[in-house]
């Protein structure tokens, strides 16, 4: 699964702020997470598409950050198993 390269593409975007707002253990909290945080937040992603596609995993995290939340449908319209 490759959320290093997520995370590295994400970056790229300019997405770095934002990614490390939300991978904050404390809500609210804009001081900026570390690589492992932000890692373990793209990680957890993963995990809930079953995926580790870089895209997939950017694309996820970006449309959470647009307010699509996680439920038992899938971010991409896949029924949970």
């Amino acid at each position: 699964m490759s959320v290093v390269e997520a995370r590295r593409l994400l970056i790229a975007a300019g997405h770095g702020a934002t990614l490390a707002a939300a991978a904050t253990p404390r809500p609210g909290c804009w001081a900026g997470a570390g690589a492992e945080e932000q890692l373990e937040h793209l990680a957890e992603i993963a995990r809930y598409l079953d995926s580790g596609e870089p895209l997939m995993v950017g694309a996820a995290f970006l449309l959470e950050q647009c307010g699509y939340e996680r439920s038992q449908l899938s971010l991409f319209g896949r029924p949970e198993l």
